[in-house]
């Protein structure tokens, strides 16, 4: 197995982000962890409007696909470890990444990955969501890009994008959404 990366909530909660960051995980040589935790975050998170059965249907969903990304509750780690000096809401994510020993972990919060590179730089990087998936796109694995374009062709079908192909409308949904490093990485991947 690949690198080891532990998700943030604020990765797994936009949908379409979930999609394509999951999609990956199952396609490229790497592993992604969450925890109980996280999932908790994740279901607070979801948009007040999804019904209970959505919530607990997207939840089963991500135990199917991912059978071992979920390290269940979360301990406590040695006091050395930095995390200590880490947000208190935020502290699980920091103790989830250490438990499943993972080397990054994927969040879209600035603070908290300023506080990692501050206090836990020894032993984990936070990168963006963004960094994450520039960092797949760039590596030479052309069946995680086929993944994606597949993804996009069968489950975002209902985008209007007139004429556009599948690979024009991830490149735009990932302009539009400021992911431009990831932009940039799957232009030069070449699907244009």
């Amino acid at each position: 197995m690949g690198q080891r990366y532990f998700l943030d909530a604020n990765v797994l909660v936009p949908a379409r982000l979930r999609d394509v960051v999951l999609t990956i995980a199952l396609a490229a040589p790497v592993e992604v962890h969450w925890s109980h935790d996280v999932l908790d975050e994740v279901t607070r998170n979801l948009p007040q409007s999804m019904a209970a059965a959505s919530v607990a249907a997207l939840l089963g969903r991500l135990e199917v696909a991912l059978p071992r990304a979920n390290i269940g509750a979360v301990s406590q780690i040695p006091l050395d470890a930095g995390h200590t000096r880490i947000n208190i809401k935020d502290r699980h994510v920091v103790i989830g990444a250490w438990q499943c020993q993972a080397s990054l972990l994927v969040t879209d919060d600035q603070n908290l990955r300023r506080e990692v590179r501050s206090s836990c730089a020894r032993w984990l990087s936070a990168i963006s969501s963004d960094v994450f998936l520039a960092s797949q796109f760039a590596g030479d694995v052309p069946h995680v890009r086929a993944s994606v374009v597949s993804m996009v062709e069968h489950r975002w079908q209902m985008l209007d994008v007139g004429e556009r192909s599948s690979e024009e409308v991830f490149d735009l949904w990932l302009r539009r959404h400021q992911l431009t490093r990831a932009a940039e990485a799957f232009s030069a991947s070449g699907w244009g």
